[in-house]
């Protein structure tokens, strides 16, 4: 694996020094921060490609931070994951509901570390490869079906264009009529984020695919690649 680039942020310098020395064999180039307005200038200079953040820290909390990346176009692709020694009912539904792509308890294990470290940078790598679309679908919220459009897809999520937006951390389902099917591909998502699609003026919702079938993960990989291959010959 090539070397990537992680963010790690904790304002107790403990907390810092184990999660250093759990990926110190690992192929990762770390970077610090000890607090959250710290590290949102750390992502902005150092282009991390995941970040590790504490939720409670004296300026910015750490779903507060992920909020702010997850809702700017240039940074909302960098998977962050929120640690907390707090089991109180709610904080994990507090970080989701901010976007966060992952949680940790702590006190954290060196093997849980790890392991969701490298399935959010796989889930990343499969998130850039995202085309273009317009695709009229629907979503379920609760009873409620709205008609909508998905503007960009790629193999774990999707952007929705609706207004109103459903809030972040919200589930629903989407049915996406893809080009050449007879039915619609009808899949479980999460909203990880509102906000207006960059360089658009649709109010909207960026998706994520949850407890795909191994079939309708299979489409949308086939679609995506069949735009990609597209998109690339009439570059040649």
């Amino acid at each position: 694996m090539d070397e990537l680039k992680l963010l790690l942020v904790d304002d107790v310098e403990l907390f810092l020094d184990l999660e250093k020395s759990f990926l110190n064999r690992e192929s990762f180039t770390i970077f610090t921060a000890k607090s959250g307005k710290e590290a949102l200038e750390a992502v902005s200079r150092i282009k991390p490609d995941l970040v590790l953040v504490d939720l409670f820290m004296p300026d910015l909390n750490g779903d507060e931070v992920c909020r702010e990346l997850k809702s700017n176009a240039e940074t909302r692709n960098i998977p962050v994951i929120i640690t907390s020694s707090d089991t109180l009912e709610g904080v994990r539904e507090r970080c989701y509901s901010a976007g966060c792509d992952g949680f940790i308890s702590k006190p954290i294990h060196r093997e849980t570390l790890i392991s969701t470290i490298e399935d959010n940078l796989q889930i990343a790598k499969r998130r850039f490869k995202r085309i273009p679309a317009h695709l009229l679908s629907s979503v379920r919220i609760d009873d409620a079906v709205i008609e909508c459009v998905v503007t960009t897809i790629a193999q774990m999520g999707a952007f929705v264009v609706i207004s109103p937006p459903p809030e972040a951390g919200k589930s629903i389902e989407l049915a996406i009529k893809l080009p050449e099917s007879n039915k619609p591909l009808t899949v479980r998502a999460v909203v990880r984020w509102t906000t207006l699609e960059a360089g658009d003026t649709s109010e909207g919702a960026g998706v994520e695919f949850v407890a795909l079938s191994e079939e309708d993960e299979d489409k949308i990989e086939d679609y995506v690649a069949s735009r990609l291959s597209i998109t690339g010959s009439a570059k040649r």
